[in-house]
């Protein structure tokens, strides 16, 4: 069977990380993140994670910077499941956490992880399993771009694709992070779940 983490995410973004402004997908999941500050604490994630990803960028724009490793390379989210191995994209990756404050009562920790220029950040409890988390954002960006393989935008951007089918981010969503439940997926667990989003999407 499928295993769950025993807490849930406070959130899930999708962003453009070109600029720092609106997201493309931000999706609470506790009375909390959707409260009247709903729209502040939002600017200020994506503003967070935006700044740490433009910081490792300058960083490793000087060689033998030690953020040189903070760089990961790894099999490309967006080639085909199963499709060519060997086929790699560079990746930006990220942890940090925030204290208390008026957008947040408790710390969270922000995992987040960049592909082709898109953010997928989970905004998690202080006592969330990040190796889980971290295995989601390696999962999730790839279905998504399995998903929607040949339906990029004039631009070139799969953002725009997002912004013009959200409903369809949000499917696959609760097949993969149902209620905010991280969960422990195999390969063919990743594939039924898909396969369960993708039959919902044709009734």
């Amino acid at each position: 069977g499928t295993y769950t983490t025993q807490t849930m995410v406070f959130a899930l973004l999708i962003h453009e990380l070109a600029n720092d402004l609106t997201p493309i997908i931000s999706h609470y999941y506790t009375e909390e993140g959707n409260d009247d500050h709903r729209r502040n604490r939002t600017h200020a994630l994506v503003h967070q994670v935006y700044m740490q990803f433009q910081f490792f960028r300058d960083c490793m724009i000087s060689e033998g910077t030690s953020f040189e490793s903070m760089r990961s390379v790894t099999a490309s989210p967006f080639s085909p499941m199963g499709g060519d191995k060997n086929k790699v994209v560079s990746s930006e990756e990220g942890v940090f956490s925030i204290p208390p404050s008026e957008l947040f009562s408790t710390k969270k920790v922000i995992v987040w992880r960049e592909v082709n220029g898109i953010g997928y950040t989970l905004v998690c409890e202080d006592d969330e399993n990040r190796s889980v988390a971290s295995s989601f954002l390696q999962i999730f960006p790839r279905v998504l771009a399995e998903h929607f393989k040949g339906r990029t935008q004039q631009d070139g951007s799969q953002a725009s694709e997002y912004l013009m089918k959200p409903e369809e981010v949000l499917i696959f969503l609760h097949q993969f992070l149902p209620n905010g439940q991280l969960l422990f997926l195999n390969s063919s667990q990743v594939r039924h779940r898909r396969k369960n989003a993708e039959s919902i999407l044709l009734k």
